[in-house]
């Protein structure tokens, strides 16, 4: 079975077209609760500090500023011109910085944290003394010459070759480009002009010399894409040969972002079976060129660390995306930031008033969170290992956890009948194995063990082709 055979049956992508989380965590944020607060998240720093204090740790940043609204865009951000406004942020950032030395030193050390990665928003909206000032503020929790990995978001329209230097001689050691497509009808439909020759003339001998890593990040499923506009996009794209991909599906949720029902104005964003023969194509030109899948919407350079992580059985991926699994906590700064410390989850909140408002009274801005119980992580260990790995080795999760699969979860395996059906996935006594063509709906078998939603897992009443001839 070959990864384009999934589009010879329409009906089967017709059966299997269902919305699911990418469940870049479990619990999905959907299902936690607003009760609590800062004495939760530094209760949850304490314990870690207490219990686990040479833990490796990623520390987030949330930078929430973009000059121009991106019209695919589902990232919380704030678009302006307006300097001031993101100077005010830094000060209650630094705030916050500050809230979190506090704690720590209440508990008695400071967290381990060996990975920094700064997002958005862009990173790149923050000038160059404001960079530094950010950078030195944070020196007062963490140790520099111990990070391992430090990645930074860039706007390529928005910095130089001088600028990525700079960001090297602050201890960048990764960038991560948004370059979505490179097509430009695509770029005109999504309101965000950046022809190749930009990446291109960026990315110089010299700055791949002093870079470990570069990342891009692709979308399929944008206006005015087709199988040619994203074969020429992937073309160039291994031409300069990022060490890192992201290819993900564009997230159409108007009723939660408005502004992307511009991008269909002309009705000319790509249905179900267009947005597949998209990714199919941009997937399949990425494999040939050498590069290792390393999950689901993830691929990377053989000689990258995260693919060989991944060649190892050790890669994972968090909101950021695919990394090394080295660490397993996150400690998420800024607006919005999301933070996983043990088994608890916290998120901060989106608005800018009760950021500051928090801040102020010198606590974290927690919006939301939750406490993942034994059974929350078996599945969050099922999900994020099937959709890294397409596969199961059911005597192993058993022997980690303690249970009976076939037992346990007896409802799922009735509801993936149907699925192996379909020829989606096979399923005995040693393991669960996703096909080719069921690799394609990793999410969806996924939602299957999400006990939190009760979604339809497909469209009954749709046979397959290949059912329908037997």
């Amino acid at each position: 079975m070959a990864l384009a055979d999934i589009l010879d049956d329409v009906n089967l992508l017709k059966k299997y077209d269902v919305d699911a989380f990418d469940y870049v965590e479990y619990p999905h944020k959907s299902a936690w609760s607003s009760k609590v607060g800062h004495a939760d998240l530094a209760r949850s720093l304490a314990t870690l500090l207490k219990t686990r204090p040479q833990a490796p740790v990623l520390l987030y940043l949330h930078i929430p500023f973009c000059e121009q609204l991106c019209l695919f865009c589902t990232c919380h951000r704030q678009i302006t011109h307006d300097y001031a406004k993101a100077t005010r942020y830094l000060e209650y950032l630094s705030g916050e910085i500050d809230v979190l030395r506090r704690v720590c030193e209440q508990a008695g050390a400071m967290p381990n944290i060996t990975d920094v990665f700064f997002g958005g928003g862009s990173p790149t909206f923050f000038k160059e003394p404001e960079f530094i000032a950010l950078k030195e503020k944070l020196a007062t929790i963490v140790d520099f010459s111990k990070v391992r990995e430090m990645a930074i978001e860039i706007d390529p329209r928005r910095v130089d070759v001088e600028r990525l230097k700079f960001y090297r001689r602050q201890g960048a050691t990764r960038l991560s480009f948004g370059v979505q497509d490179f097509d430009p009808d695509v770029q005109v439909a999504i309101d965000r002009i950046q022809p190749p020759e930009l990446m291109e003339n960026l990315l110089t001998p010299e700055i791949r010399g002093l870079y470990p890593s570069v990342n891009f990040d692709l979308l399929c499923g944008l206006p005015r894409q087709t199988k040619a506009t994203i074969g020429r996009t992937i073309d160039r794209v291994i031409g300069m040969r990022p060490d890192r991909i992201t290819l993900t599906y564009v997230h159409y949720s108007p009723k939660f972002h408005q502004h992307q029902v511009r991008m269909n104005k002309d009705g000319l964003i790509p249905d179900f079976y267009e947005r597949k023969v998209i990714f199919v194509e941009a997937m399949g030109r990425l494999l040939e060129a050498g590069y290792i899948r390393t999950g689901f919407e993830h691929l990377a350079w053989p000689t990258d660390s995260v693919a060989q992580a991944f060649l190892a059985g050790k890669a994972d991926y968090n909101p950021l995306g695919a990394y090394t699994g080295d660490y397993a906590d996150t400690i998420g700064l800024g607006r919005s930031a999301y933070s996983c410390i043990g088994d608890d989850y916290y998120q901060s909140t989106y608005e800018a008033d009760e950021y500051e408002a928090a801040i102020g009274r010198g606590e974290f801005p927690v919006f939301r969170g939750c406490t993942a119980s034994p059974d929350d992580l078996l599945r969050r260990q099922l999900i994020k290992t099937l959709r890294t790995y397409f596969i199961i080795d059911i005597p192993a999760l058993e022997a980690s956890f303690g249970i009976r699969f076939a037992e346990y979860f007896a409802p799922e395996i009735a509801t993936l009948r149907e699925f192996a059906e379909d020829g989606l996935l096979t399923l005995d006594g040693e393991a669960l194995r996703l096909t080719e063509n069921g690799r394609h709906f990793s999410s969806l078998v996924c939602s299957v063990f999400d006990k939190y939603t009760a979604a339809p897992r497909f469209n009954a009443g749709i046979r397959p082709a290949f059912r329908a001839a037997g």
